[in-house]
Order: structure tokens, then C-alpha cells, then sequence
């Protein structure tokens, strides 16, 4: 083969190489339009669609409806852990309660036991549910008749002084409304309600044993501690049914009584000093000796009675908001001993302090 003819069958064979590959060029190319065309069905078909826009959707449906589930589950869980955790609690408290409710009727011989039981009474007061069997117990402890029990008597007193204090107890404070419940369970209201601590201090006044029983020693008697717990609660005994009971002798200074009942009442050598008798009623009350310097009376009833306070026990009148004012002045006086209700303002009147 000489040289021409060897180049041109090179050329030949270059040209063949080339024609196969373009062939298997155009057959990728068409396998590749093919391979396009048939997703283009798959997209434009429901299965397409639905592979390419609803399960994308749906799974993120899904996994919201998953995260809710999960936050619920976790809710409930939390929410049953709590639940456990104040019936644990709860239960502990009732356990505790019994316990100090056990001290402080122990008839054994040991009065320091009934006095701490007495004491762990006082800060059930917190829980409204124990509200009336506290109140119960410790009226009840307040009538102990032995002189040994007489510490016992004195700190039920206090336990039940516990009860309503402080300044968030006062009429507008923001337990206003537990001071008048617990007041009306034991200082009785104007409804005609009887109270446990005053039914047992008419019940003392009127027995045989304890008529004479007189004294301005704190719970020297049954019948001194009942007065030392209404001394006690003095921030709040507003409407209260003090009807018939004895108060003589008992320091009231400063007491917001307004509005409540003390009709034949024992106020003998009682000291009501700066307190609040607006819109009381004194209808056969004895008062005989009692300190009313500066206390409002106004619109106390009978007329005859209020006259007769301010006329010659130093009585004073304004109005219920007033004495309020006045007293979160801390009973202020001015230099001729006037009320001033401007806070600040004014001196203190001794008169008044507790």
C-alpha cells in the first residue's frame, strides 16, 4: 500500500471513529431526553404532584401534629407530677396538722406539749381549709378551767391574734376578705351570727363560777383569755355580734370596731382610746369608767349615748374613711391633739399606741 493510499485509510478510519461517536452522543442525548420527559409525566401525573408538593406538605403536617402531641404529653406529665407533688404535700400538712392537733388537746400532764401544739396551730391560719377547725380547737382551749393551764390559755389567745394582722388585714387591705371570715367565725356579725370566741365568753359571764371573774389580768381566768383574744384581733373586729359579751377592762385602743353590735355590753373601765366605733350600736351597754379619749363615734347609736361620749369622755367624730386615713397616719395629732390625716403630718399622739 503505498503512502497515499495509507494516509487516506487513516483518514477513513478517523472519520468512522468520529461518526460512532456522534451516534453514541445523540443516543445518550436521546436517552437523556427520554429519562426528562418521562419525570416531566411523573411531575405533571398525580403521583408526580403528589410526591412533589402534597407529601412534602403532609409531613410537615405531620410533624407539627407530632410536636403537639409530644408538647401535651409532656403537659400532662407535668402536670400529673404536680398534681402528686401537692397531694404529697397536702397529705404531709394533714399529717402535721393532726400532730398539733393531738398536742394541743393532750389531757396528759404535760402542759408544754399542749402549749407547743397550740403554738403549731397558729400557722395553719395560712390555709383557709383549716380555718374552722383552728378557730374550734383554740376557742375551746381558751375555757381550760385549771390555773395550770393558764400559759396554755394565754397562747391559744395569741394563736388566735395571728389570725388577722398586719396591715394588708385593714378594711381596703388586700385580705380584707379573709379578715372579715375569720372574724365573723369568731366574733360572730350583725346578721345575728354567733362566734366561737364570744359564745364562750357569755357562756363564762353568765355561769355561777365565773361571775366574778373580773380581772385585766391577761387569762388569769377562762374568761380574761376570751377577752385577750378579741384584744388580739383589733386590727379587723368591723360588724362584728358583740352583743352581751364582756369587754370590761380590756384594752381596745386604736380597734377598728365599725359597724359592729354592742348592745348590753360590759365595757366597764374598757380602753377604746383612737379606736373606731363608726356606726356602731351602744344600746344598754355599760361603760361605766371606760377610756373613749379621741374615739370616733360617729353615728353611733343611740343618739343619747354618742352625745354622752363626746360630751364628757373625749369622743370624737369622723367619718369612717377618715379614721382609715388616720390611721395610716399612725393617729398624728396637731398642736391642740386633733386628728391630722395628711401622711406625714402632725405628732404623735401616745394616746393611741399599742
Amino acid at each position: 500500500m503505498t503512502e497515499p493510499e495509507r494516509i487516506t485509510e487513516l483518514q477513513l478510519q478517523k472519520l468512522i471513529l468520529e461518526i460512532e461517536e456522534m451516534k453514541s452522543s445523540a443516543t445518550t442525548n436521546r436517552k437523556k431526553r427520554n429519562l426528562e420527559v418521562d419525570d416531566l409525566k411523573n411531575r405533571v401525573g398525580f403521583w408526580g404532584r403528589f410526591s412533589t408538593v402534597l407529601w412534602p406538605v403532609i409531613g410537615s403536617l405531620l410533624t407539627i401534629v407530632l410536636s403537639v402531641l409530644t408538647y401535651r404529653i409532656s403537659h400532662q406529665q407535668t402536670k400529673l407530677a404536680k398534681q402528686m407533688d401537692n397531694i404529697e404535700i397536702a397529705n404531709k400538712d394533714r399529717e402535721t396538722l393532726d400532730r398539733a392537733l393531738s398536742a394541743a388537746t393532750d389531757n396528759s400532764n404535760s402542759v408544754d406539749r399542749r402549749i407547743a401544739g397550740i403554738w403549731e396551730l397558729a400557722g395553719f391560719w395560712s390555709n383557709q381549709q383549716d380555718e374552722k377547725v383552728v378557730a374550734s380547737v383554740l376557742s375551746a382551749e381558751l375555757i381550760l378551767p385549771e390555773d395550770r393551764y393558764r400559759f396554755a390559755r394565754c397562747a391559744a389567745a395569741e394563736a388566735l391574734g395571728d389570725a388577722i394582722q398586719g396591715k394588708s388585714s385593714y378594711r381596703g387591705g388586700a385580705d380584707e376578705n379573709r379578715s372579715k371570715r375569720i372574724a365573723k367565725q369568731l366574733y360572730g356579725a350583725t346578721d345575728g351570727t354567733l362566734g366561737l370566741v364570744t359564745t364562750a365568753n357569755i357562756f363564762l359571764r353568765r355561769s355561777s363560777t365565773n361571775r366574778k371573774e373580773d380581772t385585766a389580768e391577761h387569762c388569769l381566768t377562762p374568761l380574761a383569755a376570751t377577752k385577750e383574744a378579741i384584744r388580739k384581733n383589733w386590727e379587723y373586729l368591723r360588724a362584728t355580734n358583740l352583743n352581751v359579751v364582756d369587754l370590761s377592762q380590756t384594752e381596745l385602743y386604736a380597734a377598728d370596731l365599725a359597724g359592729s353590735m354592742l348592745n348590753d355590753t360590759h365595757l366597764e373601765k374598757a380602753i377604746f382610746r383612737c379606736a373606731n366605733l363608726f356606726g356602731t350600736s351602744l344600746s344598754g351597754a355599760h361603760y361605766e369608767g371606760a377610756d373613749f379619749r379621741l374615739a370616733n363615734v360617729s353615728k353611733v347609736t343611740p343618739g343619747d349615748i354618742q352625745d354622752d361620749l363626746i360630751k364628757h369622755y373625749g369622743a370624737i367624730e369622723l367619718s369612717d374613711e377618715a379614721w382609715q386615713q388616720w390611721r395610716h397616719n399612725h393617729f398624728q395629732v396637731d398642736d391642740k391633739g386633733r386628728p391630722v390625716l395628711v401622711a406625714g403630718q402632725g405628732t404623735p399622739q401616745l394616746l393611741c399606741k399599742f
